[in-house]
């Protein structure tokens, strides 16, 4: 890996030195991805070539033509991302990793507002949740990002934006969409959304989004022919509607936005174990607002809110255990609420050759969770129940932030290709207290068309709710997750091809770990279930990533277009005997859940669960007539470790690790536009019916086939 990781990376400079050579032809530089307009790396407009920063845009002609379904789907071909589940049974739940950061260490954004699920253990959103439904355009930030957005940003942050005002009058798009991944299975997807604006500035938007699945077993079926299974079908069901009012003109744009996530999945035990009588009801109500008022040229002021609540019902009822159909006469029942919300004022001064930005703002998320359990056994009727609903597990936290871009031509006109970004962060959180982050963000254009730079971040993650507050195992004095990251890179455009490099570094201490306790006062080898002495979560881990990305896009002979992307990323984790701090430590024996491992020693973890150390992506499309595009997209993605519960790991058990093969799927696609309102595509999906393993012991969708039909008003 090192040696691939070095080949690289010199490979990488050499291109950089290319593309640095003066460019000529300017007028392509106009369809050009580069020059995108980019708002979430520094909060206020400047395009992606201007942007010292790793950068993706997806615009929405890039969405609307698209033969993908949803979010993840979309944000699985980009370099240095991975998520899990995308590839699975649709409805399964799909982590998002970046740069081998953890699923809770990527800021997720709907215009501008963070998205998250506060009732979870390690507060992750499952991205299953995100359709496209009046997506205007998705920006992805790579790298640390706490200065401007807060706790969760190490590994970079997704901004979803949503549309706003069009041209006076109606306009809309209907999409539809269906097909098959497998025998038996089938989907079917619809998309409907509308704008009408006035010509005095208000518009107002409709949207839906349908999501109808016949799924596979979720689960890899190891029960010989012959035996009883329970084995059935995973469906899933989704919809989403949404409501956008907005007011748009002269110095003035303010709107305000709901929107309603209603989703039923099928789900299993387990990997291997399936359920066939496990649901998962997802409800969510996501309000957005926000205004922003220019009261001159150079000054703007701006406020966003939002606020969501969450509800998930786990519902597992009684299954059958032969063919007889005797029940196991067991139920169970969870029921997880999640609330957020946020508030937040900017005022920003753009000068000749400077930019200020200052602004201030707070975050308040709170969870509760109600489960029952019951069962009627060989051994008698046996009832367990917990209720949160008095114990309120909330967070409060507040900040102030700012930020200063300086062109080197504030100095001298020599120094006119320097930029310089200068970023802060304080933050008060009532539990675990005051938080500093920053940024120190240099760039130099080489040309008018190629940029270099260099970012040094600091950042922090938040303990989760339940990490902090569970009466179980919750742990009070938790303390943040903090990280430093160190990047350089360059872009650039040489007519019709873009051209970007990335080399990073990121460390993360106080990383939090879940533990058990055992008695101290016995080695570890001659501990029983009678030493155990609770469990918990700890500060105990020191994380290091590193990693290298380059993405191409190129156009050839005005008929072909060729996109790729390459991203490599290892990881390792240190434990340390001394890091061991707190009452609950003392006299104890510390074992992490996540290796089996006891904490007597310092050891280093080498393995990025469920992160593969190489992805790459290859998209070829071919245009012979201007209405026709055909083409193919290869993913790549290298081996990885995955998880499984190891009963011989201690007295209790605890994860170990195995490793999981590498895979290339490949996709066929072709778009026709018949007319300027009407087109249509169609989607192979995986050809060759490649078997491979996101999450061992979890089935992959197999060959399917796609149709999509898409009107524009």
């Amino acid at each position: 890996m090192r040696k691939i990781f070095r080949f690289a990376c010199t490979q990488a400079l050499a291109a950089a030195n290319l593309f640095s050579l003066p460019v000529f032809g300017q007028d392509s530089l106009r369809t050009v991805p580069l020059q995108e307009v980019v708002v979430t790396a520094t909060r206020t407009e400047q395009t992606a070539l201007e942007t010292p920063r790793s950068v993706t845009v997806i615009g929405r002609q890039e969405i609307e033509k698209s033969v993908y379904v949803n979010v993840a789907e979309l944000l699985s071909r980009t370099e240095g991302l991975f998520i899990v589940g995308a590839g699975q049974n649709p409805g399964a739940n799909q982590n998002v990793f970046l740069r081998g950061a953890n699923s809770n260490h990527v800021n997720i954004l709907v215009d501008g507002i963070r998205l998250n699920d506060p009732s979870t253990p390690n507060s992750a959103l499952d991205l299953s949740e995100l359709s496209l439904v009046n997506v205007e355009r998705i920006e992805i930030i790579r790298g640390s990002h706490g200065p401007m957005f807060g706790t969760s940003g190490i590994g970079g942050v997704i901004n979803i934006i949503t549309r706003r005002d069009q041209p006076p009058g109606f306009h809309g798009n209907a999409q539809v969409q269906g097909g098959t991944f497998g025998s038996g299975t089938r989907l079917l997807t619809t998309n409907l959304s509308g704008t009408y604006t006035f010509k005095n500035g208000f518009y107002a938007t409709a949207g839906l989004h349908d999501n109808l699945v016949k799924g596979m077993n979720a689960t890899v079926d190891t029960i010989p022919e012959g035996r009883f299974k329970t084995t059935d079908r995973d469906d899933f069901r989704k919809t989403d509607v949404l409501a956008k009012i907005g007011f748009r003109k002269g110095r003035w744009d303010a709107s305000a936005s709901w929107k309603n996530i209603n989703q039923l999945a099928d789900i299993d035990k387990g990997a291997f174990r399936d359920d066939d009588n496990s649901t998962l009801r997802v409800k969510r109500n996501l309000f957005n607002y926000g205004a922003s008022f220019r009261p001159a040229d150079r000054w703007q002021l701006s406020f966003v809110g939002g606020w969501t609540e969450l509800n998930r019902r786990l519902l597992d009822d009684s299954s059958a255990t032969d063919f007889a159909g005797t029940s196991d006469r067991t139920f169970s029942e969870g029921n997880y609420r999640g609330r957020t919300y946020t508030s937040e004022l900017q005022g920003v001064y753009k000068g000749a050759h400077f930019q200020a930005l200052i602004g201030t703002g707070h975050y308040d998320e709170e969870a509760d969770f109600r489960t029952f359990f019951y069962t009627n056994g060989p051994f008698g009727e046996f009832t367990s129940a917990t209720n949160y609903d008095s114990i309120r597990l909330h967070s409060s936290t507040k900040y102030f932030f700012g930020q200063l871009g300086l062109n080197g031509r504030l100095l001298t006109d020599g120094l006119s290709p320097l930029q310089l970004t200068l970023s802060g962060r304080y933050s008060h959180h009532n539990q675990f207290g005051d938080n500093w982050t920053a940024e120190v963000n240099p760039g130099w254009k080489l040309t008018a068309n190629s940029l270099l730079y260099a970012s040094f971040a600091t950042g922090f993650n938040a303990p989760s709710l339940y990490q902090l507050f569970d009466p179980v195992r919750g742990n009070p004095g938790l303390g943040a997750e903090t990280s430093a990251t160190v990047e350089a890179g360059w872009k650039g455009l040489i007519g019709s091809t873009t051209l970007q490099l990335a080399l990073f570094r990121t460390v993360v201490n106080n990383a939090v770990e879940y533990v058990y306790l055992w008695n101290g006062e016995k080695p570890a080898g001659q501990l029983g279930f009678a030493d155990y002495r609770g469990d918990s979560y700890l500060n105990v881990a020191r994380q290091r990533n590193r990693g290298l990305e380059v993405s191409l896009q190129t156009s050839m002979l005005d008929k072909i277009t060729f996109n790729a992307n390459l991203g490599l990323v290892e990881g390792t984790f240190t434990y340390r005997p001394e890091d061991l701090t707190g009452e609950k430590v003392v006299n104890r024996n510390v074992q992490l859940y996540n290796n089996g491992a006891f904490l007597t020693n310092t050891f280093e973890d080498r393995a990025l669960v469920r992160r593969p150390r190489v992805t790459a992506n290859v998209d070829l499309a071919f245009t012979p007539v201007k209405s026709l595009t055909v083409g193919g997209l290869v993913r790549t993605v290298g081996t990885r470790n995955d998880i499984f519960y190891d009963r011989r790991l201690g007295p209790f058990g605890a994860l170990n690790s195995r490793r999981v093969a590498g895979y290339v799927i490949t996709d066929l696609y072709a778009r026709y536009d018949v007319n300027k309102q009407l087109s249509l595509a169609l989607r192979s999906e995986n050809v060759f019916n490649v078997q491979y393993f996101e999450i061992y012991g979890y089935q992959t969708r197999g060959r399917g086939i796609y149709l999509k039909a898409a009107f524009t008003w």
